[in-house]
């Protein structure tokens, strides 16, 4: 498909299966790419219409390259004095009108939405400020937003914010240095297949500006547990026990927030979509859409 107007973007969409609608929403800096392809072949065995996009400012949807991205000393301002303006692109509302006018573009009323990490933030506001277009919500490894249920290992955010390849080969590298740091709970890892999907991803589009411009969204965005309380919609709340970047806590207090929310915890999971929890997560979201229908 190609891109779509999404209210003051373009974005790049791909839909795969008949079925239910389920949108798909990825995290900081990531192309929709890392939504896996056998993940998401499960999704659509079990009847999905499942929709992925790249979020602004990653892959091949629009570039926000006419607007710097914002310094360290912007985010953390933005985070830590919300009375000051902050000097960012957007935040995740922004983010969040982008998913919806996904849908706008496909014709869609309505639709189940998961949401990973960063995508899961931007999957709570779809819910909380746009209701009506969400079935049901599905949070994995996210968080309410403020610094204590956000605030992971220093040193994995260290590592996520060090690596910047200068090529295709030096990102698959780079990709498996970060699956390492996202997997304590030492899941086994396919270093070969991890780093040829890096590499790919950095053919398809690299750009390190948005992703500062992104994560500056995350830091200028108000944490959301008043609004968590308001969502009316089905909701399943997704975390892996040693979670590095997000910790568990963060998906507690998600579930915990939200008005008959449900917690599933994996074990040994991490903060990636690892192949083993596959079949664990998509039980998960099935449970919750069957929420919706029954």
């Amino acid at each position: 498909m190609p891109l779509v107007d999404a209210g003051d973007v373009r974005l790049y969409v791909e839909e795969q299966g008949d079925g239910e609608p389920l949108l798909l929403i990825m995290g900081v800096g990531a192309q929709m790419t890392l939504w896996p392809a056998g993940f998401v072949e499960l999704l659509v065995e079990r009847g999905f219409r499942v929709i992925r996009f790249d979020n602004r400012d990653v892959g091949l949807s629009e570039q926000l390259d006419h607007i710097p991205p914002p310094s360290l000393a912007q985010m953390v301002r933005a985070r830590y004095t919300p009375w000051r303006p902050a000097s960012v692109a957007y935040d995740l509302r922004d983010m969040a009108r982008d998913a919806v006018g996904v849908l706008d573009a496909l014709g869609l009323q309505d639709a189940h939405v998961v949401g990973v990490s960063m995508g899961g933030m931007i999957a709570h506001l779809c819910a909380i400020e746009h209701g009506p277009r969400v079935r049901t919500l599905t949070s994995i490894m996210s968080a309410p937003g403020d610094a204590l249920s956000t605030t992971g290992d220093p040193r994995v955010m260290a590592t996520l914010l060090s690596l910047r390849p200068t090529n295709a080969e030096e990102a698959g590298q780079a990709r498996v240095k970060l699956a390492h740091a996202f997997n304590p709970g030492k899941l086994p890892l396919d270093e070969p297949a991890i780093a040829s999907l890096g590499a790919a991803d950095y053919r398809r589009n690299s750009n390190p500006a948005g992703f500062a411009r992104q994560f500056g969204a995350i830091m200028a965005t108000a944490p959301r547990r008043a609004g968590l309380r308001t969502v009316t919609c089905p909701t399943h709340v997704i975390h892996g026990t040693h979670d590095p970047m997000i910790p568990v806590r963060g998906g507690r207090q998600t579930a915990e927030l939200v008005p008959g929310a449900t917690l599933q915890l994996i074990d040994r999971m991490g903060h990636s979509l690892h192949p083993l929890t596959w079949d664990e997560i998509v039980d998960g979201i099935v449970g919750c859409t069957q929420r919706w229908s029954d």
